[in-house]
């Protein structure tokens, strides 16, 4: 499942009894924004002192994130319980993310539980949604779907889209609600209408399969393309699939070719297979208009970029001899295309930096060729630099530089767009503003 942060930005500016501490607390604002975090921290760290939550909690995102003063996670911890215990819900969220990756804290499900369910009272839309995966998944509380479906409801009843997904999962499976498809439905069509890829994408499924409503391959189609359209690899495959058979649409197999090309280049197996045996069935031409199509295809989404004859088969011999525990073979094929600019072959590089495979286990250098591959645009390898960013591993822990999750899961991948979700709740307004910033500057590159 996914879990995407839709919170509303908590306010800097409290209503304080004294003017001079409201005029300190904007004068921090102000300093933060324009990326001067030693001055915030010289306005906010009195108010902190005097107890001020707002100011406290600010105080925490600058210990955590390493602004204006040295990274210290538990300096970070410090300061959000002492607002959390005052009630501020910004607070007791990002505390309950650290208990739950043992952040500046002894890692701790039941914290975590508790701190998020303070949050999800005030209604805070990231605990709520954490909350209800917790009872789901049985961690931290002792698994009960139902609460699970309590929390996931109130989430989704202010349109959190994830919730709304996470619910209608619920209505589908008949976990802690009674077994519903056409309720599952109502709820995905309203996170698909927000845009939410993977609802768009269980829509195309339940229009194939009939479920909570009449089969129909063309609703079925429309919901497959536009969580295609949002670079979902799966969406994608279903889309071959669909071309490939004439369902609902004329066969063709320069779509399905195409189709299968873009999942493929996200690593989805099945769509690499798929589109390896149509291609057997077509000729050189319509192997060539399907590869353009594939290359020029969306301008906001993943630009695929289509190698050689000779590339694509050198990247399939280095697949094949990785997957049969070859190694050093595998290296020997990744490095050259790597270094001439695969990105496909960068990531797997990557992958063997990180796992140590044919190569000496080295993170940094994995960061590297991921970096290398996301700067392509390669959502699989955002992904990993995302993760390589929020574990801290080849490079400084960094949750903003967490942002390539947010440009991976802008193409539907499925773990982004959950982890984002998790990472965010941890992210004061202040630390998300400046994640959207570095999002909106890669978008208009």
């Amino acid at each position: 499942m996914k879990y995407v942060l839709r919170a509303a930005l908590v306010s800097l500016a409290l209503s304080l009894a004294a003017p001079v501490a409201a005029a300190d607390m904007a004068a921090g604002r102000e300093a933060y924004q324009r990326e001067d975090y030693a001055a915030a921290f010289s306005e906010w760290r009195p108010l902190a002192e005097r107890g001020n939550a707002e100011a406290q909690t600010n105080l925490g995102v600058l210990h955590y994130q390493g602004q204006g003063v040295a990274r210290d996670r538990v300096e970070a911890a410090k300061w959000y319980l002492k607002a959390a215990s005052q009630g501020h819900a910004q607070a007791q969220t990002n505390l309950g993310v650290m208990y739950y990756h043992g952040q500046g804290v002894a890692q701790d499900y039941g914290e975590a539980a508790k701190w998020f369910r303070n949050a999800a009272k005030q209604g805070i839309t990231f605990a709520q949604t954490r909350l209800g995966f917790m009872y789901a998944e049985g961690r931290g509380v002792s698994g009960d779907a139902a609460t699970a479906a309590t929390w996931y409801r109130r989430a989704a009843d202010q349109g959190h889209a994830q919730a709304q997904t996470d619910l209608g999962n619920l209505y589908l499976q008949g976990r802690g609600v009674a077994e519903d498809p056409g309720e599952a439905l109502a709820w995905y069509r309203q996170a698909a209408d927000q845009g939410y890829a993977e609802a768009q994408f269980q829509l195309g499924y339940m229009y194939q399969e009939g479920l909570g409503a009449a089969k129909d391959h063309g609703k079925s189609l429309k919901w497959y393309r536009k969580a295609a359209e949002q670079g979902r690899a799966g969406a994608q495959a279903m889309l071959g699939i669909i071309y490939a058979n004439g369902l609902g649409v004329t066969e063709d197999y320069i779509q399905a070719h195409m189709w299968w090309s873009l999942a493929a280049s996200q690593g989805h197996d099945g769509a690499r297979k798929n589109r390896d045996i149509v291609a057997g069935v077509m000729t050189s031409a319509e192997i060539g208009e399907a590869q353009k199509l594939a290359r020029d295809w969306g301008p906001d989404t993943a630009k695929i970029r289509v190698a050689s004859a000779s590339a694509a088969e050198d990247f399939a011999v280095g697949l094949e001899a990785y997957k049969n525990g070859d190694y050093a073979a595998a290296l020997g094929k990744f490095q050259p295309l790597a270094e001439q600019g695969h990105a496909e072959a960068q990531f797997n590089l990557g992958l063997m930096y990180v796992n140590g495979q044919g190569v000496t286990q080295d993170h940094s250098e994995a960061v590297e060729w991921y970096r290398k591959a996301a700067q392509q645009e390669f959502a699989g390898a955002q992904y990993n630099l995302g993760l390589m960013y929020d574990l801290g591993h080849g490079v400084e822990q960094d949750f903003v530089l967490a942002v390539w999750w947010t440009l991976s899961a802008r193409k539907g991948h499925s773990g982004a767009a959950k982890n984002r979700g998790i990472v965010e709740g941890g992210m004061s307004d202040l630390q998300l503003a400046q994640a959207q910033k570095l999002v909106r500057e890669w978008k208009s590159r």
